[in-house]
């Protein structure tokens, strides 16, 4: 995803109007003043994900959230006014404050800032911050440089420390590509965008619609209402099930010769619906091994099924002239999130000669309803 910024000069008016993460964000007052005091001390107390989200308890006993925060300007008082202006650092040098401030521009600078962190290998200015605990970001000291100023957030898992542990790339509704990062619980995995704080701040305020509906809220450096230098802000992350693997294997032994085998297999598995447990989800497939010779042939099926969801996996078809041996013609088995969940089959020579043939039972999903088709195996 490819950002670019012209460099612009901002007016003093403009900068009554400094907006910041809109309705990603939720801040809650702690420490207030009449006036702006860049000298004061500040501080932030990231949440993982506001209360009404229900994800609290999951993120913080299990995914492990950790935030990490990256200085991208600096502020600087302005004469005569109740507000700040924000001067990009030397390694941000090539971004500005965007014209229209509108909540998707600060998410397309919170990308381009995150694109210089990942190129310009930069250390953050905090690593590694529990949430729910109160940051200090203090010019007076030297280890952190921070103070006043726009802070690039970026949330992960605690044992995740390798950028390829935790950081993807998913596309937006407009087929966009761009960066996320995750943390991962047993069952859930969390994504979420870089996002922009400026410190100090003000109280939400809410956005209204041409009918006076709540549509959002943003927070804005002009709203009335005294400074908070120790801003609580809520992260609002994705939660989508972690996908595992699961892989079939299947061993002939005694193969006569005669004519191409074909052994038949059914895979199938529920699991409620994430955005709406009343409904449910399915994944409902069949695979069909072909021997010609004696051996073991595997099928693997990759990220389509969340981890812990119980897949039912039977023989439905051994062929003309075998029979399973030492296995059930039915298996049930639990998705695992790190290794490949297996199942495996063997069948035998049955000492007849038969004919026959078999037929592959293949279901699609075309997007609403799933479609049954039969194809013809031989034997």
């Amino acid at each position: 995803m490819e950002n670019t910024w012209k460099n612009k000069r901002t007016r003093v008016s403009r900068l009554l109007a400094i907006l910041l993460v809109c309705a990603l964000f939720a801040a809650l007052p702690q420490a207030t003043a009449l006036a702006v005091d860049l000298e004061q001390t500040c501080g932030v107390k990231i949440l993982p994900a506001g209360s009404a989200s229900g994800y609290l308890e999951d993120l913080t006993q299990n995914a492990y959230v950790v935030v990490d925060l990256y200085k991208v300007a600096d502020a600087a008082s302005v004469p005569g006014y109740d507000i700040y202006s924000l001067t990009m650092r030397s390694d941000f040098t090539g971004l500005t404050i965007p014209d229209a401030v509108t909540n998707a521009d600060w998410q397309d600078l919170a990308q381009a800032a995150f694109d210089v962190v990942r190129e310009k290998a930069l250390a953050p200015a905090v690593s590694g911050a529990a949430v729910d605990t109160a940051i200090t970001l203090s010019s007076e000291e030297q280890d952190v440089p921070g103070g006043p100023g726009l802070y690039l957030v970026i949330a992960r898992g605690r044992d995740l420390t390798a950028e390829e542990d935790y950081i993807t790339t998913i596309k937006d509704e407009a087929d966009h590509e761009k960066l996320v990062t995750v943390a991962y619980s047993d069952l859930y995995q969390y994504v979420y965008e870089p996002q922009l704080i400026a410190l100090p701040t003000k109280a939400a305020v809410d956005v209204l619609d041409e009918t006076g509906a709540v549509i959002g809220t943003e927070i804005n450096t002009a709203n009335p209402g005294d400074w908070i230098y120790n801003p609580t802000i809520a992260l609002k992350p994705e939660r989508l099930y972690r996908m595992g693997d699961l892989e079939i294997s299947k061993t002939l032994e005694g193969y006569i010769g005669t004519e191409e085998a074909a052994f038949i297999f059914t895979i199938e598995a529920e699991w409620p619906n994430l955005n709406d447990n009343t409904k449910t989800d399915y994944f409902s497939n069949s695979h069909t091994f072909f021997f010609s010779a004696d051996g073991t042939q595997t099928y693997k099926i990759e990220q389509q099924i969340p981890v812990g969801v119980e897949v039912k996996v039977t023989e439905v078809y051994s062929g003309a002239h075998y029979t399973l041996s030492f296995t059930d013609q039915e298996q049930t088995v639990t998705i695992a999130a790190e290794d490949t969940v297996k199942a495996a089959f063997t069948n035998v020579f049955d000492k007849t000669v038969k004919g026959g043939h078999g037929i592959e039972n293949h279901f699609e999903h075309d997007g609403s309803t799933w479609r049954w088709v039969q194809r013809r195996a031989s034997t």
